[in-house]
C-alpha cells in the first residue's frame, strides 16, 4: 500500500475516533475555549491605552478628579501608580490608584506631558510617533490585515456557523451540538482579539494634523475645539500626539501641608506664607488664590529655577482666620491626549502650523493632576 494511502486511512481512523467519543472531544472543545479564551482575554488591550502603559501621565475623570502617576494598562483596566505615597489627614496612605474596566466610561482624558519625559521614556515615546507617522512595511501590512478582519468578521462568524451546521446535517452526534457553544465562543474571542474597531476615515488621518471637539462636562462644560496629530484610535478612544495645552490646574492647602505639581513644581504652606519654587524647564504662572472666603486674583509668572513667597495674611479678610487655601497655577505644555470617543470626535482636518501655535485652554481638575498632597 503507498504511503500516502496509508497515511490518509489514518488520519481518517483517527478522526472516525474522535467523532465516534463524544466525551472526548467535548473535553477537548472545552479546554480549547478555555486555554483560547483566557489566552486572548489576558493579551487583548485597547490599543490607544497601550500606547501610554509604563509612561508617567495624569488620569483626569469626568468628575474634575485628577490623578497622576506611572500608568500600568491592563486587559481590564488600568492602575496608576504615585511617585510617593498620598496621605491625606486621617486616612490610611495610598500608593496607587486602581481603575477597572466598567470605571473607564468616567475618564475625560489620560495625559501624558511630552516635555518632562527622561530619556528613555523620551525615546520609547519618539519610536511610537515615528511609526505613527512613517509606518514600516511589515506594521503597515499588519494593520490592513486587521482593518480587513475586522471589516469581515461578521461574514466569518457567520462562516463558522454554516460549517458547524454541516457537519452536523452530515454527521449527527451529540459532542458537535454539545460543543456548538464552545466553538462560536472560540471563533468569537480570535476574531475580537485581531480585530479592532476600523474606521476608513480615521484611518487615513493617522499621523495627520487634525481638530478634535471634546465635549468638557460640568462643572467646565462646553466644547473645546483641540489641535494635534492623530496618533490611534479605538473602538472607545482617541489619541492626539503633540496637543499645545494651557493646563490650570487647583491645589487646595491646609496649613502646613505641601504638594508637587508636574513632578518639579513645589508648592508649600507653612503658617501664614505660601512657597513656591519652579524646578521645571517651563515656566509657570499663578493666577488666582482663594484665601478663606476672599478670591484673589494674580499673575505671577514664575521662571524655570525661581521661587516666590506670598503673604497670606495680607490677603485674608482682618477679622476671619486663614483657614483653606486654594492656589491656581496655569502651565503651558505639549501633551499626548487619550479622550474617550464619546465626548470627542475629530471634526476637522488640520495645519501642522496650528498645531504648534494654538494654545487650549484645558479645564482644571478640582485636585492637582501631577501633585502629591500630604501632611508636612
Amino acid at each position: 500500500m503507498p504511503p500516502a494511502t496509508q497515511i490518509a486511512e489514518t488520519g481518517n481512523s483517527l478522526l472516525r475516533i474522535f467523532l465516534e467519543n463524544a466525551l472526548a472531544l467535548t473535553i477537548l472543545f472545552i479546554f480549547l475555549g478555555a486555554i483560547i479564551g483566557a489566552f486572548v482575554t489576558s493579551r487583548r488591550r485597547d490599543r490607544c491605552l497601550k500606547l501610554f502603559d509604563d509612561f508617567p501621565a495624569t488620569l483626569q475623570r469626568t468628575s474634575g478628579a485628577g490623578t497622576s502617576g506611572q500608568i500600568r494598562v491592563l486587559s481590564k483596566g488600568l492602575i496608576v501608580s504615585f511617585d510617593r505615597p498620598v496621605a491625606p489627614a486621617g486616612v490610611p496612605a495610598r500608593n496607587s490608584l486602581v481603575l477597572y474596566e466598567t470605571e473607564l466610561a468616567e475618564v475625560l482624558c489620560l495625559m501624558r506631558h511630552v516635555d518632562h519625559l527622561n530619556q528613555q521614556a523620551s525615546q520609547r515615546r519618539a519610536r511610537q510617533v515615528r511609526r505613527m507617522v512613517r509606518p514600516p512595511l511589515g506594521y503597515r501590512l499588519l494593520r490592513r490585515l486587521r482593518n480587513i478582519v475586522n471589516t469581515l468578521r461578521d461574514a466569518f462568524g457567520k462562516a463558522f456557523a454554516s460549517v458547524l451546521g454541516h457537519m452536523q446535517r452530515t454527521r449527527p452526534s451529540a459532542v458537535l451540538t454539545a460543543g456548538s457553544g464552545t466553538i462560536n465562543d472560540v471563533s468569537s474571542y480570535v476574531l475580537t482579539a485581531v480585530g479592532n474597531a476600523y474606521e476608513p476615515i480615521l484611518e487615513l488621518m493617522i499621523g495627520q494634523a487634525v481638530v478634535a471637539e471634546v465635549k468638557v462636562p460640568a462643572p467646565a462644560a462646553g466644547v473645546l475645539d483641540v489641535p494635534g496629530y492623530l496618533g490611534e484610535y479605538s473602538d472607545r478612544f482617541l489619541l492626539l500626539c503633540d496637543v499645545p495645552l494651557r493646563l490650570r490646574t487647583v491645589v487646595p492647602l491646609a496649613e502646613n501641608t505641601s504638594a508637587r505639581l508636574d513632578g518639579q513644581i513645589q508648592v508649600r504652606r507653612e503658617g501664614e506664607e505660601l512657597h513656591v519654587a519652579n524646578s521645571s524647564k517651563q515656566p509657570v504662572r499663578l493666577v488666582a488664590l482663594q484665601v478663606g472666603e476672599v478670591a484673589v486674583d494674580r499673575d505671577v509668572a514664575l521662571a524655570p529655577g525661581a521661587t516666590e513667597t506670598i503673604d497670606l495674611e495680607s490677603l485674608a479678610r482682618p477679622d476671619v482666620s486663614l483657614g483653606p487655601v486654594e492656589a491656581t497655577f496655569e502651565l503651558r505644555c505639549r501633551c499626548d491626549l487619550i479622550v474617550p470617543r464619546t465626548l470627542a470626535a475629530v471634526r476637522y482636518a488640520g495645519l501642522d502650523a496650528d498645531v504648534t501655535a494654538c494654545t487650549v485652554v484645558w479645564p482644571h481638575p478640582t485636585a492637582a493632576p501631577m501633585a502629591t498632597v500630604a501632611s508636612s
